[in-house]
């Protein structure tokens, strides 16, 4: 359990100024009916400290328990509205699931652990830590995920699965082609394994991110950007990124067989090469690329650059990665 764990943290840390700005945000909140682009828009013009009690009493006055105060004026607007509000009340419903999701996401943790040492470390903390400011790497690894069209023909039982009675009535009747695009074998199975490699540390959404983040494939058209993914033990996330790794190029490695297998059975080389080259990237990847993957993804790191650079002012961002990549084991 990291030190800072032990530190607790109560409203009374805060001015009754700030206390009364973070009940303030979250009446405006409620008043925009909990909408998430409210919420990511105004809550930058706070602290941090003020960041994390209004992620926190959100959590609190907007879940779904009986005695919230979110269920209590729903049922209030229920009781009093003859049912003429319930496209209201369905709404609210729906954006405070979405909100709290967010938060749990992509900020509650970061900010907890930030109140936290804010508090440990008392003046002038948060002024010169935690507003420094930091651009995103514009780095992802790149996968290999042409998809693959699968026909009728080929596998019937298959494809027949994602069409209606009624559509597949009509393509055999019309002589319409069905076919589904199912995605690159080696894609599917890296993807699985980064998924499960993650299961115990991060929540199914935060996964998601973290990997459209880092990878560069067919579909992915998200840029990249700075996540706020934490994580409990770095020696253990070091670790999952040194399967990841190793993953990685042994799928790349299976790739380049698959090619050349794919070469040695098309008579026609010349024109088969061209096309499966230019569609195949095939890439090795150090443990600095993952290094890099990891700074966009989780602020302890970018955090403990921004430490290293005010003492060691000459050290460069990519100097700093490549000595860290020797954690990734």
């Amino acid at each position: 359990m990291p030190k800072y764990e032990r530190i607790k943290t109560h409203l009374t840390d805060l001015s009754p100024l700030s206390v009364s700005k973070v009940f303030e945000f979250l009446d405006q909140l409620y008043r925009n009916d909990l909408e998430r682009s409210y919420f990511t828009d105004s809550i930058k013009k706070y602290t941090i400290q003020e960041q994390y009690f209004i992620c926190y009493y959100a959590k609190i006055y907007f879940n779904e328990l009986d005695n919230s105060f979110l269920s209590i004026e729903l049922d209030k607007i229920f009781k009093t509205s003859d049912g003429e509000r319930n496209s209201e009340i369905r709404k609210l419903k729906h954006n405070a699931v979405d909100l709290l999701l967010y938060i749990d996401n992509t900020q509650f943790k970061t900010l907890q652990r930030r109140a936290k040492l804010i508090k440990k470390s008392a003046t002038g903390f948060e002024k010169h830590f935690f507003k420094p400011k930091m651009s995103n790497l514009s780095f992802r690894l790149p996968l290999y995920s042409v998809p693959t069209k699968i026909t009728y023909k080929e596998n019937p039982e298959f494809v027949s699965s994602f069409y209606s009675e009624g559509d597949k009535e009509y393509a055999l009747s019309t002589g319409t082609e069905m076919s589904v695009i199912a995605s690159s074998e080696f894609f599917e199975n890296f993807k699985n394994y980064f998924f499960s490699a993650f299961e115990n540390e991060l929540d199914y959404e935060q996964i998601g991110m973290l990997f459209i983040n880092s990878f560069s494939f067919t579909g992915n058209n998200d840029v990249v950007e700075l996540l706020d993914l934490e994580f409990d033990n770095s020696t253990v996330i070091h670790n999952i990124f040194f399967k990841i790794y190793k993953k990685y190029n042994e799928i790349q490695s299976e790739l380049t067989d698959h090619i050349a297998n794919q070469r040695e059975a098309t008579k026609n080389f010349k024109k088969a090469r061209k096309k499966l080259l230019s569609k195949v990237r095939i890439y090795t990847a150090t443990k600095k690329d993952f290094m890099k993957v990891m700074y966009n993804a989780f602020p302890q790191i970018r955090e403990s650059y921004y430490l290293f650079k005010k003492k060691n002012p000459k050290t460069t961002l990519d100097q700093y990665l490549t000595t860290k990549s020797r954690n990734i084991k």
